[in-house]
């Protein structure tokens, strides 16, 4: 989870969690019918794809890494 702050996160990442709420939030109230698909296991494409109000399929794709 991305978007959630753990007790030990510096400051560094704290920054960054914020910045992926702020991108969730924006997908959530632009896009209709929000996906994430997770493709991989290690090494992990993650896409989040929504309809826009004239029906276009548009996301962001990125890459995680879980060890």
């Amino acid at each position: 989870q991305a978007t959630v702050a753990r007790a030990w996160f510096d400051s560094r990442e704290l920054i960054l969690v914020e910045r992926y709420r702020n991108l969730r939030d924006l997908l959530e109230t632009t896009l209709e019918d929000l996906q994430v698909y997770r493709i991989g296991t290690v090494e992990i494409d993650v896409y989040l794809l929504g309809k826009t109000e004239d029906d276009q399929i548009i996301g962001v794709k990125t890459t995680i890494v879980e060890t």
